[in-house]
């Protein structure tokens, strides 16, 4: 066989070598035993602010620490770290702050990566929290009629400036048409 034989052959098995050094490196990435379908479970789902629950770590790793944290729409609690057993779980009681207003929260078990879970506060009996204070409409702003000249004359100057440039544009854009 001629070298030039050679050099085409090997020229024609280029593009499939990269498509082979992809396929052995995803091969060999890090095999995955522990932390496969890991989960972070509220029970209950809901409770009455005041209440506790209880919130486990299921498939996580072995002795891996986690910083736990409820979140709410305005709310940021950090409860502290729990650190898995031997199998890659954990469980830990959490009282619900009586305080809280009745809301969608959300705990995360925040590691290698952010694990989360819902819970439905119910606002206490009796308590603040749960109510929304109402808020009615700004009074609408009362100008000086000094404002008011002024943000007249500036609107008429904008208007003639936008008018100025259209006018301009137009009257060029006529010309370089024209001279083609």
């Amino acid at each position: 066989m001629t070298f030039q034989r050679a050099r085409r052959r090997s020229q024609a098995h280029a593009p499939a070598l990269p498509l082979a050094l992809s396929i052995l490196l995803l091969a060999a990435g890090p095999a995955l035993g522990h932390g496969t379908g890991a989960v972070i479970e509220v029970e209950p789902e809901t409770v009455t602010a005041g209440g506790t629950v209880t919130v486990v770590g299921e498939n996580l790793e072995p002795n891996d620490e986690r910083i736990l944290i409820l979140t709410g729409a305005d709310v940021r609690l950090e409860l502290g770290t729990v650190v898995t057993d031997m199998e890659g779980m954990f469980s830990l009681s959490v009282t619900i702050p009586v305080h809280l207003p009745g809301a969608v929260y959300e705990f995360q078990a925040i590691g290698d990566e952010t694990l989360t879970a819902q819970l439905n506060v119910v606002a206490a009996p009796g308590s603040l929290a749960g109510t929304q204070p109402t808020v009615g409409e700004p009074a609408p702003r009362e100008r000086s009629p000094f404002e008011l000249g002024l943000l007249v004359v500036l609107a008429t100057i904008s208007l003639g400036v936008g008018v100025l440039l259209v006018v301009r544009a137009e009257r060029l854009g006529g010309r370089a048409t024209a001279g083609h």
